[in-house]
């Protein structure tokens, strides 16, 4: 399962979790370093993909990082440098 989202909060995201680990899935996330590297990351995008950056901001600053304590069974952090 792929949840494409944001999911900054642990209320948002637990639910997903929840179903994951409730059929045996492996539950993993990815998200920046922090508010630097995010804003590098959208700095590549172009058009429409493009997030404003008071939105980068805002979001990072509102973000309840996932844990391996509410069930994740990784959490990948990207640095500035990661191409993805």
């Amino acid at each position: 399962m792929v949840v494409d989202d944001t999911n900054l909060t642990r209320e948002i995201h637990q639910p997903y979790a929840l179903l994951a680990r409730n059929h045996g899935a492996t539950i993993r996330a990815a998200l920046p370093s922090n508010t630097k590297a995010a804003r590098h990351r959208n700095s590549r995008l172009t058009g429409k993909d493009m997030v404003p950056e008071d939105a980068v901001t805002g979001q990072m600053a509102k973000m309840e990082r996932p844990s391996n304590e509410e069930g994740f069974d990784d959490v990948l952090v990207a640095s500035r440098e990661s191409t993805g």
